[in-house]
């Protein structure tokens, strides 16, 4: 049986290289991460812990904490999701300014950005084009569907791209209404 085991185990292995498998799960691992800091974020103070939701101490004579995140190592405390508080939107204000004070680091994120909504209005360009080509030449198949979707959703990446672009040129950051104002100023490429 050992023989045949190592034979079985190696031709499912190469069979599963064969299909993809390795790929798989190293798209499977990245997933999880990406998940993992979504769902847990680092801490912006320390750098180290994770922000978790902080515990309710208020039935405990302590201050309510409900809709707060507190980190795992260190004493710091933010205001979750939408709900955040003047004193956090200070706080993120005052990092994004320090983090773009420098002159050439700004022009540099904003050249960083116009290259990258460029590249995704021109990617969303051509599937557009790839879309209307094939309703035209064979509106049977809707395939065309898939690829106009894949530019929708490419020229939206675009889109993204220009406004943050927007944002770190004029400088403005953690403002409410901030996405409608450059909406209606029609500087939607940089």
């Amino acid at each position: 049986m050992g023989w045949m085991g190592a034979v079985g185990k190696r031709i499912a292995r190469e069979h599963g290289y064969i299909a993809g498998y390795g790929w798989v799960v190293a798209g499977a691992r990245i997933t999880a991460q990406q998940w993992t800091r979504l769902r847990r974020p680092l801490c912006p103070k320390c750098g180290e812990g994770y922000l978790f939701p902080a515990q309710v101490e208020a039935d405990r004579g302590g201050p309510d904490l409900s809709g707060y995140v507190g980190c795992s190592r260190c004493d710091h405390y933010e205001a979750a999701g939408r709900n955040k508080d003047a004193e956090t939107i200070a706080r993120l204000h005052a990092l994004a300014e320090q983090r773009f004070a420098d002159p050439v680091e700004r022009e540099a994120k904003v050249r960083q950005y116009r290259a990258q909504s460029r590249c995704m209005y021109g990617l969303a360009l051509v599937c557009l084009g790839i879309a209307l080509w094939m309703m035209a030449s064979n509106p049977v198949h809707t395939v065309y569907i898939n690829v106009a979707m894949i530019g929708l959703f490419v020229m939206a990446k675009g889109m993204r791209a220009s406004y943050r672009g927007w944002q770190v040129q004029h400088s403005r950051f953690f403002e409410p209404g901030l996405f409608r104002i450059w909406f209606s100023s029609g500087k939607w490429f940089l």
